[in-house]
């Protein structure tokens, strides 16, 4: 097992490399991703190319932070390039990467842009009442979904959109928000689940959504530590 400082090392690291890829990404939200390799046949290059133009072109039309807010929750032409980066990049114990799923996603590119133009107080402000937004959806889906599984066993089909938007929005935090700010909606988020699984625990027929709940409830703790390094690398850049 690697000593302390070598893991953390690691992790900032890893942390940094986050932070560049998504710099370098911010500039493309509105422009197409390199060459695709050669060896991809035609057609589908053809489908993937008009995925990828139809989700430009959405992005290009949601002229206004409360219209890519909005869209993070409701399917778009980009959830499947979106979704299929977290799982190319993910694995079968840890499931979906989270932050390849951020930085395939272009409303975020687009709202880290409009964010990044604002006063540092008035993009906290606004970062800050985003998540808040998202979890309120979140947890009150998840809340919905469990009433409608106690009535009928259907299944509460949009939590993977939510659950990618309340981490969307996360993310944003981190960049343009306190670190101890970042801090309590990371204790709030993870408070809410717990109530989630309590109820869900209550009841022996509810507890197949456990399954559900641990890939689409809160994330793992790596995805915030992360997060919380960003933080404190972006305060460190700023005394420089």
């Amino acid at each position: 097992m690697p000593s302390k400082p070598k893991l953390i090392t690691a992790v900032i690291a890893f942390a940094s490399f986050n932070i560049i890829v998504f710099i370098i990404f911010v500039g493309s939200s509105n422009s197409a991703p390199p060459h695709v390799e050669k060896s991809v046949g035609a057609a589908e290059v053809s489908i993937q190319r008009k995925r990828i133009d139809d989700f430009i072109d959405f992005v290009a039309s949601c002229s206004s932070i409360e219209k890519l807010s909005e869209a993070l929750n409701k399917p778009t032409p980009g959830d499947f390039i979106v979704f299929d980066a977290g799982f190319h990049t993910g694995d079968m114990i840890a499931g979906p990467s989270l932050f390849n799923q951020i930085f395939a996603d272009r409303r975020v590119a687009r709202l880290y842009e409009i964010l990044d133009k604002m006063q540092p107080a008035d993009a906290s402000r606004v970062a800050s009442s985003l998540f808040e937004s998202k979890l309120d959806i979140h947890i009150k889906d998840w809340q919905r979904g469990i009433q409608n599984w106690r009535k009928d066993e259907i299944r509460p089909v949009p939590i993977p959109n939510n659950y990618h938007a309340l981490s969307c929005s996360l993310f944003l935090c981190s960049h343009f928000c306190e670190a101890s700010e970042v801090l309590l909606m990371t204790e709030k988020w993870s408070n809410s689940i717990k109530r989630i699984e309590v109820d869900i625990r209550s009841e022996e027929s509810l507890k197949l959504l456990l399954t559900e709940l641990s890939s689409a409830g809160i994330p793992d703790e790596l995805y915030f530590l992360n997060l919380y390094l960003s933080c404190y690398q972006r305060k460190l850049v700023s005394y420089q």
